[in-house]
């Protein structure tokens, strides 16, 4: 039987999960092969509902998740549903997407005991980002089902790795070491998930992208998406959101997108 390495520092933390990543010996969490089968028919060009409610219904915690957002109050119109097939329909091939790749998202377990507020957090932004995504999607030429999803997954990575440190965690050990580290490797590791549950290429990039500047159209959108998240909720110096607006030829819609994200941060939370 082997125990991981003591961890004494913010730096033994980032050089363990490094090498965790590096020698694959971090065991990845793998879709349900229902999720899996259900994401590939959600993004296909044909949408078989038929289909789709099938395997969707052979996957309790989606099928439930699914009917619950069906029946709430944006969508009920009097009438609760108890049928998958009906679910999808009263949806719309747009909202079917999007409830499937967030209920993939929060349903694949991370079992992270004591960090489990800092995966809700990161699962909570992810929503509220690909909301603004995919409404900013035709001014950076990205497929706005893409957009979403690239948005929606961009830090994935974060609960891969907290999930990590929560098995490594030592006596004396600081959360602050601990966020430096995940803030670092959070990309590739986001990215490496992405790429073992079979999503598009611009998902990938997506992760190990959005916190760097230029890049793919992709991976600029999420960029600006997540900054627009950060700065409406007061995390981080709005000139820098600003000045990237500016390059984008977005400073005008600036004020109403903020107002946008703090809509949708609210929406979401509720």
């Amino acid at each position: 039987m082997t125990t991981a390495p003591a961890i004494i520092d913010g730096e033994s933390i980032l050089a363990a999960i490094s090498r965790d990543l590096q020698k694959g010996s971090t065991s990845l969490p793998m879709l349900p092969r229902a999720a899996g089968e259900a994401l590939e028919l959600a993004r296909s060009t044909s949408f078989d509902v038929a289909r789709l409610s099938q395997v969707i219904s052979s996957e309790p915690a989606l099928a439930a998740r699914l009917l619950s957002v069906a029946n709430s109050a944006l969508y009920a119109r009097g009438q609760q549903l108890a049928s998958v097939r009906h679910a999808i329909v009263r949806l719309g091939p747009q909202a079917t997407r999007d409830v499937l790749y967030q209920s993939v998202y929060a349903t694949v377990v991370f079992d992270a005991p004591g960090f489990r507020d800092l995966v809700d957090a990161s699962f909570h932004r992810g929503v509220v980002g690909a909301k603004l995504a995919r409404e900013l999607s035709r001014r950076f030429g990205v497929d706005a089902d893409v957009a979403y999803l690239c948005a929606l997954l961009r830090d994935i990575g974060e609960a891969r790795l907290w999930r990590l440190v929560a098995k490594r965690r030592p006596r004396g050990f600081e959360q602050a070491d601990a966020l430096a580290a995940v803030a670092t490797l959070h990309g590739q590791a986001g990215a490496e998930l992405a790429k073992a549950w079979r999503l598009p290429a611009e998902t990938q990039e997506a992760c190990t992208g959005h916190h760097a500047e230029g890049g793919t159209a992709v991976a600029r959108l999420t960029r600006f998406a997540d900054l627009l998240v950060d700065t409406a909720a007061g995390r981080i110096d709005p000139q820098i959101l600003e000045d990237l607006a500016a390059s984008s030829g977005l400073s005008g819609e600036l004020p109403s997108l903020l107002v946008a994200a703090k809509e949708a941060d609210v929406a979401s939370a509720a």
